[in-house]
């Protein structure tokens, strides 16, 4: 069974960064975290993860084939 998009939540690594995008809540939206070692050096909400990919592409060139569910 999928799980519903609005708790699914993705990683992926680039440059040495590792990239993390989870629901804020119904109705929120997503949010794309950036992490440096342990620390979130950045965070970023968009109406859908689609968004949030993008963001990470075009701010970090996270290509789109990195992420993978975060089980």
């Amino acid at each position: 069974m999928t799980e519903p998009t609005h708790q699914r939540r993705l990683r992926a690594t680039h440059g040495g960064k590792r990239f993390r995008i989870e629901c804020g809540g119904e109705g929120i939206g997503f949010y794309l975290y950036v992490y440096d070692g342990d620390r979130c050096t950045h965070d970023y909400l968009q109406a859908t993860i689609a968004l949030a990919q993008d963001d990470a592409l075009e701010m970090f060139g996270v290509p789109p084939e990195s992420w993978a569910d975060d089980d």
